[in-house]
Formats: structure tokens, C-alpha cells, sequence
């Protein structure tokens, strides 16, 4: 049989640490575990993803290995309700702009992130999706009531 351990933390650093001090393999794609997989620290299993990730190409994908789930971390960006159309609009074709620039892409890719672009109001549809899947999930996993 197999162990698993969840493991929350609030970002890269802290889940590393937290995961090289008490659990001896787990799920991750940032720069942060390369190192860490590199140095024989830890040792990945799978990504919970649909394919493998360039960053990893000897770690198999989760679909690969059977599962049909997969996980992938998300941003987004927010603002306050009430904020005028037009000013929303600079302020995505701004950040639209950003995620255009090869530095940024660039940067993003080298910590494991491949940039995924919604329209306003399209990021709604996926988090309320994501947000199901995942508590399905942990109910599954009798995480969560």
C-alpha cells in the first residue's frame, strides 16, 4: 500500500521546507523542487497534470498513471466590485500585455508555470469549476463533509 500525506502551506518556500522535514516524496513543478529532486532530496512520483511537464519529462502525468484528475495552481487577478468598464479594461489589457513579454514567460516557465490567458469572466466559469472538482475530491478522500 501506499501513504500519502496533505500537506497546506501558503506558498513555494514554506511547502518545501515543510515537505523536505517530514515526508520523503511528493507532487510539485517549481523551480524550488527541481533543486530539491536534483540534490536526491525528494523524489516525485507524478504531476497532477495532463501531460508531462517540460521542466520534468522523466515524471509521468497523472493521466498518464491512470488518474483521471488532474491539478494545476492558478492566479488571477482581482479587483474590487464596482470598479467603471472602462477602467477594467485598461487594467486587463495591461496585464494581458505582461503575460506577453518573453521575460515574464520566460520567468514563469522556469518556476514551472505554463501561462494560461481567460478572457474577463472566463476565469469565473474555471474557478467554480476547480472549486467542485477539488471538494469532490477531499470528499473522497473523507477530507472534507
Amino acid at each position: 500500500g501506499a501513504a500519502a500525506l496533505l500537506i497546506t502551506s501558503t506558498g513555494d518556500d514554506v511547502q518545501t521546507a515543510h515537505v523536505l522535514n517530514t515526508w520523503p516524496s511528493y507532487l510539485d513543478a517549481t523551480r524550488l523542487t527541481a533543486v530539491s529532486i536534483d540534490a536526491g532530496r525528494v523524489r516525485t512520483i507524478l504531476l497532477m497534470t495532463e501531460e508531462r511537464h517540460p521542466n520534468f519529462p522523466d515524471v509521468p502525468s497523472a493521466k498518464e498513471a491512470g488518474l483521471n484528475w488532474t491539478y494545476q495552481n492558478w492566479f488571477a487577478l482581482a479587483a474590487p466590485n464596482g470598479i467603471p468598464a472602462d477602467r477594467r479594461k485598461i487594467l486587463f489589457e495591461a496585464a494581458e500585455r505582461t503575460m506577453q513579454r518573453p521575460e515574464v514567460r520566460k520567468a514563469m516557465a522556469d518556476r514551472g508555470i505554463t501561462p494560461v490567458w481567460d478572457k474577463p469572466g472566463e476565469f469565473a466559469v474555471y474557478a467554480k469549476t476547480f472549486t467542485e472538482r477539488g471538494v469532490g475530491v477531499l470528499k473522497d478522500l473523507g477530507l472534507a463533509k
